[in-house]
């Protein structure tokens, strides 16, 4: 009878951590939510400044590694300010503060450009800093 238990016990134990992992896996990527929110979002992928804007495909030179990386934007185009509200593409400017959130916070494979989940602006004015 004690085995059974036993054995039922760590069947629970090992069923709940699977659970708890499997929870954790999927909550590793916390996107910002436009004009605020109670989550803390995932740190950005990229943050720097917009150097170029090609149709689709944004150049920004990051703050930490002073590197150049390419974010394409996303389809929906929705762009946010740090101070909520959203725009689009036609809001971009070379010089914008930018931090980008990848799609499930990841690159994207080699040799391709990863698509921005989220695509957050400190401001409209490029000469606006924190």
């Amino acid at each position: 009878m004690r085995k059974s238990i036993r054995i039922t016990f760590a069947c629970s134990l090992i069923v709940l951590a699977t659970a708890c992992l499997a929870s954790v896996s999927h909550a590793s990527c916390i996107l910002p939510v436009p004009d605020g929110g109670d989550v803390m979002p995932s740190p950005a992928n990229i943050e720097g400044d917009i150097v170029s804007i090609q149709k689709d495909i944004v150049v920004i030179q990051t703050s930490k590694t002073n590197q150049k990386a390419s974010v394409r934007l996303p389809k929906s185009e929705s762009i946010y300010t740090a101070f909520g509200g959203d725009g689009s593409s036609s809001d971009l400017r070379v010089g914008q503060m930018a931090k980008v959130w990848f799609v499930d916070c990841k690159l994207a494979a080699k040799n391709t450009v990863p698509v921005a989940a989220y695509f957050e602006i400190f401001s409209k004015d490029p000469n606006d800093r924190p």
